[in-house]
């Protein structure tokens, strides 16, 4: 597959994903009911996102194959595995960062490499924003992609 391509697919049934995905979300997913489960492949990284209901709210998870481990989340306590990564600054300045944290993903920078983290917010109004954050809480400016 070309590594510049992206190739997504369905996964059936939750047994049907790796042990190791399956290991890392289970507990995530404890009463909740799947709606939909996909594999992404892209820039050499391999995720797979869990959609869930919860209390009639739409969920994701985003376990990334690649690293072993869980790099998005749209529920408390994924998002606080998922902001593990960072320092304990980095952390706080996510949850500082415009509002209640809506859901969070850790993202590649295409042209260094350099992980960060992507954050959405919702204010008491409804209204939405995002920000981007270094690992070390520093706000992370938008970088190109490679050509």
């Amino acid at each position: 597959m070309n590594p510049h391509s992206k190739h997504e697919q369905i996964v059936g049934r939750f047994e049907d994903l790796p042990l190791a995905t399956q290991t890392a979300t289970a507990r995530f997913l404890i009463g909740a009911k799947i709606s939909e489960i996909h594999t992404v492949h892209a820039h050499g990284q391999v995720e797979t996102v869990v959609t869930y209901l919860r209390h009639a709210k739409v969920h994701q998870l985003v376990y990334s194959e690649t690293a072993g481990r869980l790099i998005g989340a749209s529920e408390g306590p994924g998002v606080e595995e998922v902001l593990a990564v960072m320092s304990e600054a980095g952390r706080e300045a996510v949850r500082a960062g415009g509002g209640r944290v809506r859901k969070v993903k850790v993202k590649r920078n295409d042209l260094d490499g350099a992980e960060y983290v992507q954050a959405h917010y919702v204010d008491d109004e409804g209204v939405l924003s995002n920000a981007k954050f270094a690992l070390d809480g520093s706000p992370q400016a938008p970088q190109g992609k490679a050509a």
